[in-house]
């Protein structure tokens, strides 16, 4: 990045070692180390995003000029188009091909190790959340869903079972835990085993069991969840709103 080394630890000094203040009432409170170093939203991590684009950027058009990357064309004489940078994304055009295809993930890989190098940052695969849903490169398991099944058990667990009304955990179940798994399905399709562990704690909660002692179920979820139409008391299945 041509960057002298003096910069490049006065970066890594404010990412590694973070500390914060909170203005109350007026008066500062005193200091307090992160535990996951910049915020999301911190002015620096913009700046870091830059560099790294910029250095991302030079090397595709390097690929480019040694004739290794092949860019696609509006037309025939028309504007060249290799990669297209955003403020969090970015897009990468190829010609159609396995070996382009091939080469776009082998220059990416060595742009990231490059980047790794530079700032002495580890890689990694696992690239946390976004907006409250897990980044997945792989196949996702039932470990990928804990915080949403945790999510779901919090709000069931405690006083609300002993002092609610069969009624009111119904209105519960229905306004808030069965609602709460909707936001992910948007873009991950929930494993069966998690659906029926959703399904299990507002069944268990609805009829007054817990972690410790199971009630008496009067009737089959099944039913339960058929429409008040039809005779059931409306809750929604969580496998079939998967």
């Amino acid at each position: 990045m041509g960057l002298p080394h003096m910069v490049l630890q006065l970066v890594m000094s404010c990412v590694q070692f973070v500390h914060y203040q909170i203005c109350i009432n007026g008066e500062l409170t005193e200091t307090f180390a992160t535990k996951n170093g910049i915020r999301q939203w911190d002015p620096l991590s913009l700046y870091l995003f830059v560099l790294c684009i910029d250095k991302l950027s030079h090397t595709i058009f390097d690929t480019i000029n040694r004739v290794v990357w092949k860019p696609m064309k509006s037309s025939q004489s028309g504007l060249v188009v290799s990669h297209l940078f955003f403020v969090d994304d970015l897009v990468l055009v190829a010609e159609t091909s396995p070996q382009q295809a091939k080469i776009m993930k082998d220059y990416l890989k060595d742009a990231a190790q490059e980047i790794s190098n530079i700032c002495g940052s580890p890689l990694t695969d696992n690239l946390g959340k976004y907006l409250g849903v897990p980044l997945l490169h792989y196949g996702p398991n039932k470990a990928t869903f804990n915080s949403l099944l945790d999510k779901v058990h919090r709000r069931l667990v405690g006083w609300k079972g002993k002092l609610f009304s069969l009624a009111g955990r119904a209105i519960l179940i229905k306004a808030v835990t069965a609602s709460i798994p909707i936001y992910p399905m948007q873009t991950t399709k929930l494993l069966a085993s998690v659906c029926k562990e959703l399904d299990k704690l507002n069944r268990n909660f609805f009829w007054g069991g817990n972690e410790k002692k199971n009630k008496i179920h009067l009737c089959l979820w099944n039913l339960a969840c058929r429409p008040k139409s039809k005779g059931g008391l409306g809750f929604k299945q969580t496998t079939h709103m998967n």
